[in-house]
């Protein structure tokens, strides 16, 4: 039993999974996305590291996008997609005195009826990653080069992802922020849920979590926290880490195999 009441018991498998999963990865190196990567995952590691947190009390508005982080690297191609706008709501955590929200859909704190924390690794091991980049393909502009952009943000998102992951079980059995439960127009109740890079967001950085809990304590808003037993990592860890490792490589090979067939120039008849 550790000091914050979750038994672990049952995850020894689990941390000898995740070490042997980080021993791979060590010796991956810069081979794909599981090591390094090829748009230097230690940049974006450690951009998101050392993102500013929200200051308590609060001094104002905070946002945290990928795009965000992203177009602020030298040479990034999304420093040629104008506008960034719709992009820059990709991938976000946005939380003030008066609004939360992800991904750009706000909500009003009086209207926050309920929040939800989850395991961290449920929140990183779905079809996630995926459904991201189909959710992003529609907000790139049909110009030269979209195809690298959305290989260039994909494969940083996927380093965020893998570098959650990595974390260890004791980061990875945490609860975060799930789920937000707001009302709508006329009363009605719907689920707002963080896209994969806020999740992972969160997952990497509790202090943001806490900030976001400590707005939502000072107005009123309840805080469900999951059983002991919904914390616990599965046994087979080390199998759904490798798993999701070979679905990221294998996504950002397929986009850039896009990307190449893209930049082919066009036969002449």
């Amino acid at each position: 039993m550790t000091g914050d009441g979750v038994d672990r018991s049952d995850g020894r498998g689990a941390r000898a999974g995740i070490a042997r999963a980080r021993d791979a990865l060590a010796r991956k190196g810069g081979q794909g996305l599981s090591g390094s990567g090829r748009v230097g995952g230690q940049w974006i590691r450690d951009a998101v590291t050392a993102a500013p947190a929200p200051s308590v009390p609060w001094a104002g508005p905070w946002k945290c996008t990928l795009a965000g982080i992203l177009a602020h690297r030298p040479g990034s191609p999304l420093l040629t997609i104008r506008p960034l706008t719709l992009l820059d709501r990709f991938g976000a955590l946005y939380l003030d005195t008066e609004q939360v929200g992800f991904d750009g859909e706000l909500h009003d704190w009086p209207k926050v009826a309920r929040i939800r924390l989850r395991n961290a690794f449920e929140l990183l091991t779905t079809d996630a990653l995926e459904q991201e980049v189909d959710r992003i393909r529609p907000l790139f502009p049909p110009i030269p080069g979209r195809k690298r952009a959305l290989t260039f943000v994909a494969e940083n998102m996927a380093t965020v992802l893998l570098a959650a992951i990595d974390q260890g079980d004791d980061a990875l059995g945490n609860a975060v922020v799930g789920e937000l439960h707001y009302r709508g127009l006329l009363g009605v109740k719907h689920i707002a849920r963080p896209g994969l890079f806020a999740a992972a967001l969160l997952s990497l950085r509790p202090d943001i979590g806490t900030s976001l809990l400590e707005e939502a304590e000072r107005h009123g808003v309840p805080v469900d926290r999951p059983e002991t037993a919904a914390l616990a990592l599965p046994a087979d860890l080390e199998q759904r880490v490798a798993v999701l490792r070979r679905r990221t490589d294998a996504l950002v090979a397929r986009l850039n195999a896009e990307q190449v067939e893209d930049d082919r120039p066009a036969e002449i008849p």
